[in-house]
Formats: structure tokens, sequence, C-alpha cells
């Protein structure tokens, strides 16, 4: 059993959909997360949280979760993570 050090980091977190309707019935928030100079693919998505208290959707029974998608989405060279998604009915706590 090994010792895992927590690190927190500064990151570009870029929220779809941008406006959130509070009457819309869609099921998540989708979040990309970037760090310049990291790589992304090892983000554990099971550390993801929205605002330090809502954590990502991080059950494998999700094709997202299995197989994250990995993607360049602004342009700058940097690759973002799309992090599982964050459940829309947890937004409110």
């Amino acid at each position: 059993m090994g010792i895992h050090e927590l690190v927190t980091v500064n990151a570009s977190v870029d929220i779809d959909p941008d406006t959130i309707n509070l009457k819309s019935k869609g099921k998540w928030i989708t979040a990309w997360i970037e760090i310049p100079s990291y790589d992304v693919s090892k983000i554990n998505i099971s550390s993801v949280y929205l605002n330090g208290i809502v954590q990502a959707e991080n059950n494998p029974k999700y094709g997202f979760v299995r197989h994250p998608k990995i993607e360049d989405i602004d342009g700058d060279g940097y690759p973002s993570l799309w992090s599982s998604s964050i459940d829309r009915r947890s937004r409110r706590r």
C-alpha cells in the first residue's frame, strides 16, 4: 500500500452549458479541465469537485467515465480533459 500525496493545482475549467436553465430536464453539466504543462490524462476523476462540494460523476457504468475525452477545445495547444460530468440535480447544494 503506497502513500498518495494530494496536491491542489490551479486549472482552467470550462463549464457547459454556459448558462444553466433551472427548468431544464438535462441531466449533466460538463466540465473541461485544462492544466498547462500537466498531463490531464493523469487526473483522478474521483478527485474532481465543483466548488469543493459536488463531486464529478465517477461511476464506470457511464462511458464518459471509462473513456474520458481529451482534446484541445480552445486551440491554445494544451489538451483539456472532459472530466466526467456533474449531475445537474447536485448543482443546488
